[in-house]
């Protein structure tokens, strides 16, 4: 591993960027590559497989050299907790397919940015100033006015799992960024994979060559998405990464019509044009010392890099 230095708010506010940038790009990469699928495979076998390759990757990469602190920790509990959190959330999903639409789904999940200032408050007393509140919820109007929801009861619950699990693991990995990267890495993974290999026997099915390459795509793509984030914990202070996060939206607007999909309507437009200033809000308040972090911090940040 190496240093690198970062002296200034603004450098901090650049890395912050790239670092989350990173994470929106390759999420979206981590959905799409399962498409490439041959169906019938159970989503629940491509998560097993996710968090199976990310867990052999770490082992094969960081164990030759760090041994038993890969997985050394002063805080098992939490840390098994929040990897349980990142099971919760595809489950969630997974059992909304057959009982719910997609799109309103989602739309309830866009309720993040709200709620990673909610937990962020009450876990770590971490109160964001109102620009961010104001920049959350112009996230979450702009997500409803692209997806454009309908009224649905199963999609409100379903989408709720899924909004307040990765909310609450956001916030949690903030909580652990005195831990090791790698450490907290391997147990995000840990904690799904084995609760998963019991259902495995149930749902397995024999895999092609090609999809087993797939699948171990999404868990190397998995692993680099979960690094940007918990190095962007590292950084600066959860709640800003909630407008950050919509991005992906965006990014998906955009390759719509590329994929063959319809193009963005005016309403679709006015809820990516929310999302793109939420963002700038979210940008600029890293650059404050007073919502990136509580304590005090020096004037030179050593950012530990894999």
């Amino acid at each position: 591993m190496t240093k690198l230095p970062v002296r200034s708010e603004t450098r901090r506010a650049v890395l912050v960027a790239g670092l989350l940038g990173l994470f929106v790009l390759l999420w979206s990469v981590a959905e799409w590559l399962p498409t490439l699928l041959t169906p019938g495979y159970s989503l629940y076998q491509v998560v097993w497989m996710r968090y199976g390759t990310h867990i052999l990757v770490m082992l094969l990469a960081l164990a030759p050299r760090h041994g038993r602190a890969l997985f050394r920790t002063q805080r098992l509990g939490l840390q098994l907790g929040r990897g349980l959190l990142m099971l919760v959330m595809p489950a969630s999903y997974i059992l909304s397919l057959d009982r719910a639409r997609g799109g309103d789904v989602m739309a309830v999940f866009w309720l993040v940015p709200i709620l990673i200032l909610v937990f962020a408050a009450f876990v770590q007393g971490d109160r964001a100033r109102w620009p961010l509140w104001g920049a959350a919820a112009a996230t979450t109007l702009g997500a409803q006015l692209i997806l454009r929801p309908t009224t649905s009861g199963a999609a409100a619950i379903f989408g709720l799992g899924m909004a307040l699990s990765f909310s609450l693991y956001v916030v949690l990995t903030r909580s652990l960024r005195d831990e090791p990267t790698m450490v907290n890495l391997f147990y995000s993974a840990v904690a799904v994979f084995v609760p998963l290999t019991l259902a495995m026997p149930a749902v397995w099915q024999p895999l092609t060559a090609r999809d087993a390459i797939v699948m171990a795509g999404v868990g190397l793509v998995g692993l680099v998405v979960l690094w940007a984030l918990d190095k962007a914990c590292e950084l600066v202070s959860a709640t800003v990464f909630g407008p950050l996060f919509a991005l992906q939206l965006l990014l998906a607007l955009l390759l719509s019509p590329l994929l063959g999909g319809p193009q963005a309507g005016r309403l679709a437009l006015v809820g990516a044009a929310l999302i793109a200033g939420a963002a700038i809000v979210a940008l600029r308040s890293t650059a404050d010392k007073q919502t990136a972090s509580r304590e005090p911090r020096e004037a030179r940040l050593e950012v530990e890099t894999l």
